[in-house]
Order: C-alpha cells, then sequence, then structure tokens
C-alpha cells in the first residue's frame, strides 16, 4: 500500500510527503498569480465590467478548451459543485441518490439539500464502494 492509510497502518509516525502527488508539483509559479489575483480583489464575474475578462471566466474558458466541454462553471466549494450537479441532473424530491458510506459530511448534506435522498452504500478494505453491496 502507498498511500497514507497504508503508512498509517504499517505504523510509520511520520509521513513522507515527497510520496504524495501534492508535494511533487511545483506551484511557485501559481503562489504570485494567485496573490495577484487576491490582491485585485476581482475574485468572481460580479466584480467587473467586463466578466469575461476575469481570472474565473478565464479559467472556465480554459478548462472548457482543455477537456473539450461546451460549458464550465467555477464553484466556491465541492459541496456547491456537487449540489449543482445533482440539480442539474433532475433529481425529484424523495429521489434516492447511491453514496459511499465512509464519506465527508457535505456528500449526504447535499444530497438532501436537493431533495433526494442519500442510500449508503458499503465501501470495501479500499475505501470503495463495494460492489456486492451496491448491486443490493
Amino acid at each position: 500500500m502507498d498511500s497514507v492509510v497504508g503508512d498509517l497502518a504499517k505504523g510509520k509516525e511520520a509521513l513522507d510527503p515527497k510520496k504524495y502527488m501534492f508535494a511533487k508539483t511545483d506551484f511557485s509559479g501559481d503562489k504570485a498569480r494567485i496573490n495577484e489575483i487576491l490582491d485585485s480583489g476581482v475574485l468572481f464575474r460580479y466584480h467587473h465590467a467586463d466578466p469575461a475578462n476575469i481570472p474565473v471566466a478565464q479559467a472556465e474558458a480554459d478548462f472548457c478548451e482543455k477537456f473539450g466541454f461546451k460549458y464550465a462553471l467555477a464553484c466556491n466549494s465541492a459541496s456547491s459543485g456537487l449540489l449543482l450537479s445533482l440539480l442539474a441532473c433532475g433529481l425529484q424530491d424523495g429521489d434516492h441518490v447511491l453514496m459511499p458510506a465512509f464519506t465527508f459530511v457535505a456528500v449526504p448534506s447535499t444530497i438532501v439539500l436537493s431533495g433526494a435522498k442519500p442510500v449508503l452504500v458499503e465501501i470495501d478494505e479500499n475505501y470503495g464502494v463495494c460492489v456486492d453491496h451496491l448491486e443490493e
């Protein structure tokens, strides 16, 4: 197991961050750009006369171009993105949405907020959805 969970299971006290993807990427150039955007105060499309010319709109356009999508919408959080996805797929009040039993509280919360009902699916030893329980 080459993971944080694996290291913990092996009793390692100090985890080596160099093993994980976030530590392998050089964000030094991005930090300056992020600080520039934060310092500008133009954090979303409401703050500029030309909404297509702000960083978040440019990031959405770049995402669409890179992945071949027609639309992209930047959100303030993954929870907001999950809620918008649930609403966009046409859920009706009371519909059931399957979700892993081992997850962050935002997952069932957004399902409930969408009007649907979360249905917990057991996980396997790798923390993935248990296929047998999913079929049930």
